[in-house]
């Protein structure tokens, strides 16, 4: 599992979904929450590598396991899921990486040729792809790009004592949060 503090309730993972774990590849699919893993949804089939971007509203997955031309992305907080060749020839894919802060609309994707073995680096930039988010101060307004959210889901909204409420884009939102961003959070004790 992984996830990040920037990446507000986003979570990924790679398993199946049964009675038992199995260590098949061919049984183990990549997947996504958005609610902190209360809830999981099917990504892709087998296993991925992944990576965050803008404070979690852009998420990049690379086949990990097999060589491959392509990327999916999500900048929809895993709402939709694309594919992008980014390359012509097959790559065997050994990380997906953001910088350290994982707010930034630019990824790193490095593995070898796996024809050639040959080492291989490509710089994926998103930057282009969204406007800026707009309504930051007006969170849940039709005019707003963002919304409140409550971790705890349907059962709660106490958690170890506090009531806390993130600022957070909306799902549906097509922009991006910025380099600047800073989430607002409001808490108090329950």
């Amino acid at each position: 599992m992984y996830s990040m503090p920037n990446a507000l309730g986003i979570v990924m993972g790679v398993g199946n979904a049964g009675r038992h774990l199995s260590m098949d590849e061919d049984e183990a699919s990549t997947w996504f929450s958005r609610d902190g893993g209360l809830t999981w949804r099917e990504v892709e089939k087998k296993v991925h590598i992944y990576e965050y971007g803008d404070h979690g509203g852009l998420i990049v997955l690379a086949d990990s396991v097999k060589p491959t031309k392509e990327i999916v992305y999500s900048w929809t907080e895993g709402l939709a899921w694309w594919h992008f060749e980014f390359t012509d020839e097959e790559v065997r894919v050994e990380n997906v990486i953001s910088e350290v802060t994982n707010s930034r609309l630019q990824f790193l994707v490095y593995g070898v040729f796996a024809q050639t073995g040959k080492g291989a680096l490509f710089h994926l930039d998103f930057r282009d792809i969204t406007r800026e988010c707009q309504g930051f101060s007006n969170p849940g307004q039709s005019n707003s790009d963002y919304h409140i959210w409550k971790p705890g889901g349907k059962t709660t909204d106490c958690i170890l004592g506090k009531m806390v409420q993130f600022t957070r884009r909306k799902q549906d939102a097509e922009c991006h949060n910025g380099v600047h961003y800073q989430r607002k959070v409001e808490s108090e004790p329950c």
